[in-house]
This record gives C-alpha cells, sequence and structure tokens, in this order.
C-alpha cells in the first residue's frame, strides 16, 4: 500500500497552483504603476483652465455689449439734439434767441428724456424718469450761398439766401453708474431767408 500513497501524494503537489504576487498585476512595466491617475489629474487640471478661461470671455464680452449699448443710446441722444435744432432753426431768429442762448454766448438748452429702461414687462419703466440728459449749444452762424432759383440782386432788399448753421449737441446718460456721452457736430441750412435775416 505504500507505493500508492506516494502517488496521491505526488498529485496533489501537482494540483496546488502557485502562490500569485500581492500587488496588482500589471500588463506593462513595473515602473507604470500610477500613470492613469496623473494623466487624468493632468486632463482635468487642463480642462479646469480652459473652463475658466470660457467664463472670463463671456463675462468680458457681455461686458463690451452693455457698453456698446450705452455708447448707442448717447449717440442716439446727441442725434435728436441735432434733429430738435434742426426742426426749431425754421425760424432762426425766434430760436436764437432763447433765453438759455442769450445769457451767455456759450449758452446751452439742456433738456431731458426717460429712457424707458425695461421693468417688469418691456418698455414699462418710469415715464417721469430723466436718465438721459442732451445739451445743446448755441448755433454758430458758419455762412450764407445764394440760394438757387431765387433773386440774386445782392444789393436789393429781397435777395435770398440759404444760411449755414454749425449745431453741437451733447448726449449721454445722467447715471450714477452710467457716464457715457456722444457729442455730435452737424451744420444746418436754413432758407431761402433774406439777405440781412439770419
Amino acid at each position: 500500500m505504500r507505493p500508492l500513497m506516494r502517488l496521491a501524494t505526488s498529485a496533489r503537489r501537482r494540483i496546488v497552483p502557485r502562490r500569485c504576487s500581492a500587488g496588482p498585476v500589471s500588463a506593462g512595466r513595473p515602473g507604470e504603476r500610477g500613470a492613469a491617475l496623473v494623466i487624468a489629474i493632468l486632463v482635468l487640471a487642463i480642462l479646469t483652465v480652459v473652463g475658466i478661461a470660457l467664463m472670463l470671455v463671456t463675462s468680458t464680452e457681455s461686458r463690451i455689449a452693455a457698453n456698446e449699448w450705452s455708447v448707442n443710446r448717447a449717440f442716439y441722444a446727441s442725434d435728436a439734439g441735432i434733429r430738435w435744432a434742426s426742426a426749431e432753426m425754421t425760424s432762426p431768429r425766434v430760436f436764437l434767441v432763447r433765453p438759455e442762448f442769450t445769457a451767455s454766448p456759450f449758452g446751452s438748452v439742456l433738456f431731458r428724456m426717460p429712457s424707458h429702461r425695461n421693468g417688469a414687462t418691456f418698455f414699462s419703466g418710469d415715464p417721469t424718469e430723466s436718465d438721459i440728459q442732451v445739451r445743446v449749444q448755441t448755433p454758430s452762424l458758419v455762412g450764407r450761398r445764394p440760394y438757387r432759383g431765387g433773386k440774386l440782386n445782392e444789393g436789393a432788399e429781397k435777395a435770398q439766401f440759404m444760411w449755414a448753421y454749425e449745431v453741437r449737441t451733447t448726449g449721454g446718460e445722467n447715471d450714477a453708474f452710467l457716464q457715457y456721452s456722444k457729442a455730435l457736430v452737424a451744420d444746418i441750412e436754413v432758407g431761402p431767408r433774406p439777405a440781412r435775416a439770419q
């Protein structure tokens, strides 16, 4: 019976598996353990930097758009001053003797307008606001030219001319935070008017 025992013992030794190492199984070289973690952290850091950069660009673009909106409002307010002066210059004698102009050689007319900023709904702002202001300076006489088709006798009392005036306006925001203004200069021709009327 002893020979059978040896056979069974030797069979047991062959069936017993080999011992594995205690560390994780690596397909690559032994020095590459943890490289995936480092690469993942680097990729996350790069994506974070890109995200922060995009956030800054977006906030800068929105500030640029807000500034452009305010400057456009100031420009159109100044343009409204030019148009108002053009309409008032149809009778220059009445317009040029306004008290604002005669008080000093550099007098100006100041009027305020509501901006109708959006409230809870579109254009529901307070109509009594005056956060846009327009200043029209005293128009200055630039010159005159003969009126085509009119009477050209310069010596006669009824000679007709086109009178040119320079009008300067400034429009802007009357707000504590938004200090924007735009100045415009326009030449306005009035006429035909008599030779001595200005």
